[in-house]
């Protein structure tokens, strides 16, 4: 004798009020920085990491300082925001592959910078009312 059993789970989520995605940026697993990517205007800085940032034909640049590990030493980073999209633009490091990752603009995408312990991730905040059937 053999039961079966099964669970309908079923999630309907709607979304109230969607706000922008933020891309958030940290170093060595501190966050030093969140950006608006709607707004690149609009941020919140978390480290003295963070020198200034500047506005140069419809694209935002940031600039960082980062110490590379392998060599021991202070790198600047310059991190641009254009059309939602956010790259590296410039690393002074030997390495420099972050840079060739190039723009994201989803979820699922990073750049990860190792000798820098740098990352670049996406988030997405909304408010949500959940539905469900268990």
């Amino acid at each position: 004798l053999s039961f079966i059993t099964s669970e309908i789970i079923l999630y309907n989520v709607k979304f109230k009020n969607a706000y922008s995605e933020v891309a958030m940026i940290s170093i060595n697993g501190d966050k030093i920085m969140e950006i608006d990517l709607n707004n690149p205007s609009s941020y919140k800085s978390y480290s003295t990491k963070f020198i200034e940032s500047y506005i140069d034909d419809d694209a935002y640049y940031y600039k960082f300082n980062l110490l590379n590990y392998d060599e021991k030493e202070e790198h600047e980073a310059i991190i641009e925001i254009k059309d939602k999209k956010i790259k590296v633009y410039s690393i002074t490091c030997k390495n420099g592959q972050c840079i060739h990752e190039g723009f994201i603009d989803s979820q699922f995408e990073r750049i990860i910078c190792l000798p820098n312990r740098m990352v670049i991730s996406l988030s997405s905040y909304q408010d949500m009312e959940w539905d469900y059937i268990h």
